[in-house]
């Protein structure tokens, strides 16, 4: 059993992570403060030669949780990256952004969720950067999309992490009779994809270099008209 097992591991190429995790959390007459860090480590194992080069990758995230008053709270929520899957890089910048499809860079930051929380009682504000949840299914939601994903892993990773958090404005109105929600995504954020050089690149979407072309071989070159 343990030989089968390993064998579909090898396949598959599953991800072997490895985290560690710390939290700290203050509360005072003025608000509340929490403060959690993440460190993660990741890798894959592929079964051939055939298989594009994935280095392991690593990650640090960092969530800060603030709240000021009864009214008012924040969130932010920053991960620094080591990409394992972005072979040759050809962007130059640091930060993630929300325009292109494939961001093609390493290392990068990427803001996952930055907003502010304001409630009034009746009616809450979120602004910012944020991850809508609207209705849940197995896996494939018609009625959750307002946020694009990230299927730089082939979509192998969870769903929350897949989802790309959108600069957005979101409203909640509560009532006796029913609780309304409102969202607000200003501009489209595309999907983000791998390019052709990674792991989780289509590979049906990749032309051939070369493309040989021949002849039924009845007539020779040089004598067709």
């Amino acid at each position: 059993m343990r030989v089968i097992a390993a064998t579909v591991i090898l396949l598959l190429g599953q991800q072997y992570p490895s985290w560690m995790q710390g939290l700290y959390q203050y509360e005072g007459e003025k608000g509340k403060l929490s403060f959690a860090g993440v460190s993660r480590r990741k890798g894959h194992l592929c079964p051939g030669p055939r298989f594009p080069e994935e280095n392991p990758s690593a990650e640090l995230g960092l969530e800060l949780k603030a709240s000021t008053s009864t009214w008012l709270s924040s969130k932010l929520l920053v991960q620094a990256v080591d990409d394992g899957k972005v072979i040759d890089p050809g962007n130059g910048r640091l930060v993630n952004d929300f325009s292109h499809i494939y961001q093609d860079k390493n290392p990068y930051v990427n803001f996952d969720e930055a907003f502010l929380d304001i409630y009034t009682g009746k009616v809450d504000f979120r602004l910012g950067i944020q991850k809508f949840a609207w209705g849940r299914l197995d896996e494939i939601n018609p009625t959750d999309n307002l946020n694009t994903e990230d299927l730089t892993e082939g979509g192998m990773n969870d769903e929350i992490e897949r989802k790309i958090g959108v600069p957005s404005a979101k409203v909640n109105l509560y009532s006796d009779l029913l609780n309304v929600e409102l969202g607000w995504v200003p501009r489209f954020v595309p999907y983000r994809l791998p390019t052709s050089e990674e792991r989780w690149f289509p590979r049906v979407l990749q032309p051939p270099s070369v493309i040989t072309a021949g002849h039924s071989g009845r007539y020779p070159c040089d004598d067709c008209v």
